[in-house]
């Protein structure tokens, strides 16, 4: 008999990364702009929007913020978010819209590790290095897997 969890409701494989990157948006961009100043337009992207994209700094935010603990262990979860998007270098997922499909590991109700990939990606696509970059990086900042439960075909 297969144990059944019930996993938060605050995240969803459908658009669960969206209540999060909306309160980053809405409590720390502003602050991180205004501090270190506007980017050029053309270069693409603002100082808020390269911070939040970063793995490492997400770990360590979430360390000082004591949402995570060093020398812990904790249950993993690991799947593919499908976002739809009309972005010009999107591309058709298996679920047949444009879009995008980050793999996205949380622990409990945070992310912890996010890395991109076009729509047309198949998930295992590379899957096993994402995998293994998460890992290091979360046991570099002593924060432990104890179970790891990986639900995209792996």
């Amino acid at each position: 008999m297969a144990n059944i969890q019930i996993k938060s409701e605050k995240l969803t494989p459908f658009g669960g990364i969206f209540p999060i990157t909306e309160q980053f948006d809405a409590l720390l961009a502003q602050t991180i702009d205004s501090t270190l100043g506007m980017r050029y337009k053309w270069y693409g992207y603002q100082y808020s929007e390269i911070l939040r994209s970063l793995n490492s700094l997400l770990v360590n935010a979430l360390l000082a913020t004591g949402q995570l603990k060093a020398g812990f262990e904790y249950d993993f979860d690991f799947d593919h978010q499908f976002i739809e998007t009309e972005k010009y270098d999107a591309k058709r997922t298996y679920k047949k819209f444009l879009g995008y499909s980050p793999g996205v590991a949380v622990i409990g109700d945070v992310i912890v590790g996010i890395e991109n990939r076009d729509g047309n990606t198949n998930v295992r696509f590379n899957q096993k290095e994402t995998l293994e970059r998460i890992f290091k990086r979360l046991e570099a900042s002593g924060v432990h897997v104890a179970r790891a439960r990986i639900f995209c075909p792996s």
